[in-house]
Order: structure tokens, then sequence, then C-alpha cells
């Protein structure tokens, strides 16, 4: 087929999939479709979601890139999902993974993709619909205590090499405290962002690995406050070139930045970081931090925040 990419949309019933499914079986493997693969699929198509991408890996073996889209009103997934995934051969090149609007009952599917591309993954995204993520900001930060027992989707990728980027965003999958330490176990990581999280064990991993396991670190984003993201990133880094910390502390508030925290953060970084935050006195900060370069974000908070 010579195809770079490739989109694929699941919006009827099991009834109407079986017609598709055959279309799809009779299709011959198109070893040069390299570039992205994209699966839309809606509430009802859940069902039959484990076969259509059982399909799709074995039509495509050489995609680069998977982005699947459920519907944000997906929350169910029948108990036997996962079992035909097993039997797919390993993908050999996909190195980015996008999954949008994660179901709640659907990582055990998304855990065993993931063990199938651990070999070849750079780059998981992980998002939802970023008009919700402020509404739900106070949820799923207490969700973030609740679901102790939920799938760790990082626990399969833990030690990978390859990993270079992690982007966890939105309300859809919270970092519980025991999966923040799985971050401190890809030693190529060079770009973190990350909307959601049990704030004391980030501030742990990073107080603890930030010149360790995270020396190759290059760009961090935090949504959420951390007790002391200063004590965590204070003094050299040979790699951090930006951070971006909108320092968000419920529903609709966030904090200032202070001078003496934004001090420590920029002193002994590369010449030329960049540092975003809601600065207090912006103007005032960078003549105090002459080799970095300070972006305040209060204006782009300001259509949904108030500072306390």
């Amino acid at each position: 087929m010579g195809l770079r990419k490739f989109r694929i949309t699941f919006d009827s019933s099991k009834d109407d999939f079986k017609q598709s499914q055959g279309l799809l079986k009779i299709l011959p493997v198109d070893f040069e479709l390299n570039s992205s693969l994209i699966l839309e699929i809606s509430e009802k198509a859940i069902p039959i979601m484990e076969e259509m991408l059982t399909i799709l890996l074995v039509k495509f073996p050489n995609i680069e890139s998977l982005s699947i889209f459920e519907s944000s009103q997906v929350e169910n997934m029948p108990d036997d999902i996962g079992n035909q995934l097993e039997q797919v051969q390993q993908p050999k090149n996909i190195k980015r993974l996008q999954i949008n609007n994660i179901g709640q009952s659907n990582k055990s599917l998304y855990k065993k993709l993931l063990g199938k591309v651990r070999l070849t993954l750079k780059n998981l995204i992980i998002c939802d619909d970023r008009s919700s993520l402020v509404r739900v900001f106070k949820i799923r930060r207490d969700q973030a205590h609740q679901n102790e027992s939920a799938p760790l989707l990082l626990e399969v990728i833990q030690n990978s090499k390859m990993i270079e980027t992690i982007k966890i965003t939105g309300k859809k999958y919270p970092l519980l405290p025991a999966e923040i330490p799985l971050l401190g176990t890809f030693p190529s990581l060079i770009k973190l962002r990350l909307d959601y999280f049990h704030a004391p064990s980030l501030q742990q991993l990073l107080k603890e690995q930030f010149n360790h396991s995270l020396a190759n670190l290059q760009s961090l984003t935090l949504l959420q406050e951390l007790p002391g993201l200063e004590q965590a990133l204070e003094g050299p880094h040979k790699s951090l070139r930006k951070v971006k910390y909108s320092r968000m502390i419920n529903l609709s508030e966030y904090r200032y930045v202070t001078l003496e925290e934004t001090v420590k953060i920029v002193e002994g970084k590369v010449y030329g970081f960049k540092f975003y935050a809601p600065f207090e006195l912006p103007k005032a900060f960078q003549g105090n931090c002459p080799h970095a370069i300070l972006i305040d974000i209060k204006r782009k908070l300001k259509s949904f925040a108030i500072p306390v």
C-alpha cells in the first residue's frame, strides 16, 4: 500500500465490525507503512478493541508511531480483554505510543501492549481532553491516594534504556506513590511532563535522583505544586535546560514562586536555562538571575486560576 499515515475509526457495533474485520484480514501485510497508525475507538467498539489491535499490528508490522484515541465516555472493558494481544509477534519499530482518554478499566490491555513495544519505545504519551483538565484537578489528586491497586503502566517498561520522553497529562492517569520511583529507572530520559501525581513521592525522587538516574533530563514540566521544588532542583545539573512549573495547589488557585526559590532553582544550571513559572515580580527577579531566562506564566493561569 505504501502509506505514510493511516487513520482507522471504529464507531459502529460489534456486528458491523465483523464486516470490517473481514476486509482488514484480506488486506496484504503492508511492510512499507513505517510512519504513523492512528486508531480511534468509540464506546460501542470497545468490546472488540483487543481484536482490532491484534489485526492492525499484524497487518502493519513496521509502524513507528501508534496513537489510540478512546471515546471520553468509555469506562468499562470486558474482563477477558488482553488474551489475543499476547499472540502477536513483538513489533520491531514502534518508537512512539500515545494513548488518549485512557479508560479506568482498560489499563491491563495497555500494560500488555507496552510489554510488546518496550524494546523499541522512546516516547510514551498518556493524555486526555485538555478542556476538562482544570475541572477535575482536585478529584484526580484525591484519587491518586485511593487507587493504589490500579495497574502500573510504567512497571512494564522500567529500566528501559530507550525511553527518552514521558508525558502524562490530564485526568485519566494520576501517578501513584508506587509508580513514581519507576521514573528513576530510565537513564536516557530527557523530557518529563506530569500533571497529577503524589507530590511527596515525586519530591523525594527528584531530590535523590536529580544528578544520578535523572542526569540526562533536559526538560521538566509540572502542573501541580511540590512541597519544595527548589530543594529538589537546586544546584548544578549538566543537562537541564528548561523547567515549567505552574504550581497549582487546587481547582482554581496557584502559588507564586518567590525570589529565593527562583535563585535556588536557576543557580548552577546551563547558560540560557529557561524557567517558566508564576513569578511574584518577574522583572525584578530577572535582574537576580542574569544567566537564566525567566518566563512569567501568570497571564496563562489567569484564565482559570487566581494566586494565593
